[in-house]
């Protein structure tokens, strides 16, 4: 009797039957379970819980382990149902022992089924994405957490000469200066009289006016870049604060020789107003007399609507 139970079983397996009779003459059915398992389980070795797939005898996909359980009927008598078993579609280890026990002469009736091995994924030809430009003229695009300084000295050759425009104007006895440096910082360029003065803060802001025949006629003038970011400033490529001056020799005598007077002209001003991220307002203000003789000054004033950026980073 125990050969034809298990032939039976045997062939029941082999075509898929989700309903079969047992020696004692009950019924049953086969539900399907997927294991989180990457190995061929065993009983002692299966992982709980495992998830419901279904009734009958599913198939796996590749690289998964099903546990494929047949319950009887006749084992519902000791516990719940099959159907409780399965509502919350999760299996814990010996929640459905008393179904699986109640099998061919008492035989528990499960199996693990494996579905194979998965096919290697191809692998794309990489894409080649081009380096995004780097302007080292803009603070915010440093990697996070580098300083400046070291920023520069590693991915620009240790210069910010780029970053900088500067130019003395000259005049006879005034000098002036035009300074644009890297964005949100304020430049400038500051000054005292004398050759090969050492840099200090603060100094004379420019212009530098002298009067007629002023020191015999000429004067000498040391400047310097100051600015609200020391790092860029040492790497500017220009005399600067943290460095060495430079000199400009101004002339004073700036009299023409007697002629004919020239007819008196209309006095002028002009105010060129440049506004920085921190909320200070530079105004120039270039004033031209009747006689033609001009004369320049600079206004600072602070409107804190304007600020857009820390008065730290300004200088």
């Amino acid at each position: 009797m125990k050969k034809i139970a298990a032939s039976l079983f045997a062939l029941l397996l082999m075509f898929g039957v989700a309903s079969v009779a047992t020696a004692s003459g009950g019924d049953g059915e086969w539900h399907t379970w997927a294991t989180t398992n990457t190995s061929e389980p065993t009983g002692g070795t299966v992982n709980y819980p495992q998830t419901y797939v279904g009734e009958g005898r599913l198939a796996p996909d590749c690289g998964v382990w099903y546990q494929q359980d047949f319950y009887t009927h006749a084992g519902e008598s000791n516990g719940v149902s099959i159907e409780e078993v399965i509502a919350d579609g999760t299996l814990t280890n010996g929640e459905d022992h008393h179904l699986t026990n109640q099998g061919l002469d008492g035989a528990q009736m499960w199996r693990f089924v494996y579905g194979g091995d998965c096919e290697p994924e191809s692998t794309p030809s990489p894409s080649v994405t081009p380096e995004p430009e780097v302007d080292f003229c803009d603070r915010g695009d440093r990697p996070g957490g580098v300083n400046i300084g070291k920023w520069l000295d590693r991915d620009n050759g240790g210069s910010a000469a780029e970053c900088f425009d500067a130019e003395i104007i000259e005049s006879c006895g005034m000098v002036d200066d035009s300074v644009t440096g890297p964005a949100g910082i304020a430049w400038g360029l500051q000054w005292k009289e004398g050759a090969g003065v050492a840099p200090e803060y603060p100094a004379n802001n420019f212009p530098a006016n002298f009067p007629e025949d002023y020191n015999g006629g000429s004067a000498d003038v040391s400047y310097w870049l100051v600015g609200g970011e020391s790092d860029y400033g040492k790497r500017s490529g220009l005399p600067n604060l943290w460095g060495e001056s430079a000199t400009v020799t101004v002339n004073t005598d700036c009299e023409d020789a007697p002629g004919e007077p020239e007819e008196p002209k209309e006095p002028t001003t002009e105010k060129d107003k440049t506004v920085l991220c921190s909320g200070w307002i530079k105004t120039v203000i270039t004033t031209t007399d009747a006689n033609g003789n001009e004369s320049v000054g600079t206004e600072w004033e602070h409107d804190p609507s304007l600020q857009t950026c820390d008065d730290g980073e300004n200088g």
